[in-house]
């Protein structure tokens, strides 16, 4: 497995954890890339690679057990004896309060948010922090605020930034006349330009159930997304 523990609540690790070891006692050898110190004290053994990352890394810098680590002079045997301490926060001059928010999970909770101060709103998948957060959002939505949000744009793997802005209808008007008005269909690898093999993915996604899923390039249209009748023309 590599790196599950990613984007995690502690709680969810834990779960994760006891999985795996119930795995282990069936009889699986199971070998994990991780950096969460929860997830490595779990370890049976340990494998250190180092010295540090990048070109500077590529070296087997210890094996053996998670208390052998901790006893070790490597640098990831000092960062996990090492206590972890926090600056004292700074005082808020003034808060921002969202009251009796019901929505989804959420059950006429009522909360504050210190303005002038960076805050994390946390907890396990599926606790309300998302819909806490958008009652926030709804609270100011008449004052001056940015919201960087991750959500993606759309949910289609077919679209480009050359989707969005408009901008495939004009090129496909100008291959069609270019060779002689053929349909302009043919140039859309959403329709009828389509390859055949990935359906105008340029990719085979291969779905591994709990894990990432494989994505290689199609083995036909090498990326290019069109079928060999799009392609031929110039």
């Amino acid at each position: 497995l590599d790196e599950p523990s990613v984007g995690l609540h502690p709680h969810d690790i834990k779960l994760i954890t006891q999985s795996l070891k119930k795995l282990k006692e069936h009889g699986n050898t199971i070998i994990l890339v991780d950096h969460n110190p929860a997830i490595i004290s779990t370890a049976d053994y340990v494998v250190e690679m180092g010295p540090q990352a990048g070109k500077n890394g590529g070296q087997v810098t210890f094996t053996g057990t998670y208390d052998e680590l901790l006893r070790s002079d490597t640098i990831t045997g000092k960062m996990l004896r090492e206590k972890i301490t926090f600056p004292k926060p700074r005082e808020p001059q003034s808060w921002l309060n969202v009251n009796h928010v019901t929505s989804h999970n959420l059950k006429d909770v009522s909360s504050r948010i210190p303005q002038g101060v960076m805050t994390v709103v946390s907890g396990p998948a599926g606790s309300g922090k998302s819909t806490l957060v958008q009652a926030f959002k709804q609270q100011v939505s008449d004052q001056d605020y940015i919201d960087l949000s991750q959500d993606s744009v759309g949910l289609n793997i077919r679209s480009t930034p050359a989707t969005y802005l408009n901008i495939l209808n004009p090129l496909r008007k100008l291959f069609s006349k270019a060779n002689n008005g053929v349909s302009t269909q043919l140039f859309s690898y959403n329709g009828k330009g389509a390859c055949p093999r990935c359906k105008g993915k340029g990719v085979m996604i291969t779905e591994m159930a709990f894990m990432d899923p494989i994505v290689q390039e199609c083995e036909l249209c090498h990326g290019k997304r069109y079928s060999q009748e799009a392609l031929q023309y110039t």
